[in-house]
């Protein structure tokens, strides 16, 4: 069984973000940055194939 998670941000178009993922979360890591292109615009964490147990995402800018 597959299981990617897909998330969805909406923002102000032309800001920069980043995503972020944890399993605690205590510990959190960067899963990706960037600049907003488009509202809302979604994001597919590929590597939540690989990693078992619960994985908790934030955006932030």
């Amino acid at each position: 069984m597959e299981c990617r998670a897909r998330l969805w941000l909406s923002g102000a178009v032309g800001l920069p973000f980043a995503i972020d993922a944890s399993s605690n979360l205590t510990a959190w890591f960067e899963l990706w940055s960037g600049v907003l292109t488009n509202s809302p615009s979604d994001f597919v964490d590929d590597s939540a194939l690989t990693n078992a147990g619960p994985r908790f995402y934030r955006a932030r800018q």
